[in-house]
């Protein structure tokens, strides 16, 4: 059985928490019996009860309103290397060492859509030069 950390439950709370360690915890959510799993719920509740008490740190406003997250128009910067070496440095700690999800796939988005472009872009081309080539082909 793991032991789950106060961020580990508010991470769940937040649908933040990795997908192995969040189907565990709400199995044992769902199944109260033991000891054990019964104080899990009552800490999660209590979490539940301060977090909506309208008391806020810093640190859950900074991460509830994502003010560390580069925008999406970073993001394609960073894609197309538009930055300086600073802030792409930032942007990949961000998201290789922080490891957010939310940037994480704000990138892989705007990488497959990089990428359907491209791909649209060489269909097109080929196109052309197939079109410009029709009349020119002798049968053999």
């Amino acid at each position: 059985m793991l032991n789950y950390s106060d961020e580990e439950l508010v991470a769940y709370l937040e649908e933040s928490l990795p997908l192995e360690k969040a189907a565990d915890l709400e199995k044992r959510l769902r199944s109260p019996e033991s000891d054990e799993n019964k104080a899990l719920l009552d800490r999660l509740q209590q979490l539940i009860l301060t977090r909506d008490s309208g008391t806020h740190t810093i640190g859950e406003i900074w991460k509830r309103h994502r003010l560390s997250c580069p925008t999406r128009e970073d993001l394609g910067r960073y894609i197309l290397e538009a930055m300086s070496d600073e802030e792409s440095t930032y942007i990949k700690i961000h998201i290789e060492v922080t490891e957010c999800d939310v940037c994480r796939s704000n990138l892989d988005d705007l990488l497959h859509a990089t990428l359907q472009a491209n791909q649209a872009a060489i269909n097109d081309r080929r196109g052309r030069y197939f079109q410009s080539s029709v009349g020119r082909l002798k049968k053999q």
